[in-house]
């Protein structure tokens, strides 16, 4: 059985086009280790198998369950023609990433298995082998442009949230891990104040105080990549 899967990025539609395909003949198989194909448009996995002679079937009503624990990811999509189309922005580069790295928690991983039109399992759950994307520039591309994406999408929504002068004056005394210096306790109290005043006394505080502290990170990334050195 082979299980090629296509990451397709078109130059001008960005985000529009994760493409994983399933092949049209099963066999009986016997996984070998996948190894990947690049062009500049394309980058392609392939995991080799070996046929063990059995007769083909025609897959029509097969389906790829693709899962993530971290993200609470969980969706199953139909072949169609032989293909499943994902967006592109849809996954967690980093999670994909991640995925086949024994070294990594399983949380920051992607699974997929294969069911047909029964449920039953025709696939067992595996990981997509995204270590092997690793070496490759067009990916780390592809995966830089998404990171920069999402932070500046999060960027506008925690300017909408919250006063991004109050954002960046606790950027000043808040570390991105969301901790602070013990001296500075009084200052990082009013500002968390400040940020989340119409929702304390509410069970919505504290998740208010997370969602600031995180937005942090955020801001503090833009604010980063805006600043330019003035010789």
């Amino acid at each position: 059985m082979s299980l090629p899967v296509h990451l397709y990025q078109p130059i001008i539609t960005f985000g529009l086009g994760y493409i994983i395909t399933i092949p049209i003949m099963l066999y009986d198989w016997i996984t070998y280790p996948i190894y990947t194909a690049f062009s500049t448009e394309n980058i392609e996995i392939v995991e080799e198998t070996k046929p063990s002679g059995s007769k083909e079937v025609i897959p029509q009503n097969y389906k790829l369950i693709l899962t993530n624990e971290k993200s609470n990811f969980n969706k199953t999509y139909t072949l169609k023609e032989g293909k499943i189309e994902i967006p592109f922005d849809a996954l967690n580069l980093s999670y994909l990433w991640n995925s086949g790295d024994q070294e990594v928690g399983r949380q920051y991983q992607y699974y997929y298995s294969v069911v047909d039109g029964k449920g039953k399992e025709v696939l067992p759950i595996s990981p997509i082998n995204g270590t092997l994307f690793h070496s490759d520039t067009n990916f780390a591309k592809l995966a830089d442009l998404a990171y920069e994406k999402g932070k500046q999408i999060e960027f506008n929504r925690c300017s909408k949230k919250f006063e991004l002068e109050t954002i960046r004056e606790g950027y000043k005394y808040i570390m991105d891990n969301g901790w602070n210096l013990r001296e500075d306790d009084w200052i990082v109290g009013e500002i968390l104040k400040r940020a989340c005043h119409q929702y304390k006394g509410t069970n919505s505080h504290d998740a208010c105080l997370s969602d600031f502290r995180s937005c942090i990170r955020t801001v503090r990334y833009i604010d980063n990549q805006n600043t330019n050195y003035q010789k």
